[in-house]
């Protein structure tokens, strides 16, 4: 039932009328099989748009808003594939992902690093060591961190890896 009432309210919300406060009541049932009850501030609308900062807005858009699903969805960009010293990005921003594949069929031993910087020096995120010299299966690590300076890509091999990084 309060499956119900929260897709309801999800759908009243997504369309900006004002909820009752009876409708955004939710019961949290305890280990022990008590409930406490959990209450609202007179309108569900109020209540989660009151901690939104300027500009933002939580209009559900894309499929399944009309059934009270807030679609969301990731943005990223890519610099393309790189297999020499890169800035990827100058300012502050988020390392998503490094995709790393082999450029040829023997890749030369070497590192390539990333940085939390404008240049190769600075705040090394990640270090991966090239010590194979034959071909490698791709290899995706996502560390999902924030770059306080900006997004450097340093090699010491030659060319023969290919390095994707997916930021924003």
């Amino acid at each position: 039932m309060r499956t119900r009432w929260l897709s309801l309210v999800l759908a009243v919300v997504g369309l900006g009328l004002s909820v009752p406060a009876w409708a955004v009541d939710i019961d949290l049932k305890q280990t022990d099989g008590s409930k406490t009850t959990q209450g609202g501030e007179g309108t569900a609308a109020h209540s989660w748009t009151k901690s939104l900062g300027a500009g933002e807005d939580l209009t559900a858009t894309g499929g399944g808003s009309a059934t009270g699903v807030l679609v969301t969805e990731d943005r990223y960009i890519t610099a393309g594939v790189k297999t020499a010293d890169f800035q990827v990005k100058a300012s502050a921003g988020f390392l998503h992902c490094i995709i790393l594949a082999p450029a040829d069929v023997a890749p030369t031993a070497g590192q390539i690093d990333v940085y939390d910087n404008t240049a190769e020096s600075g705040t090394k995120i990640f270090h991966y060591e090239v010590v194979v010299t034959t071909m490698f299966a791709p290899i995706q690590i996502c560390p999902d961190v924030v770059m306080s300076t900006g997004i450097y890509l340093g090699f010491t091999t030659t060319a023969d890896v290919n390095v994707t990084v997916v930021y924003r």
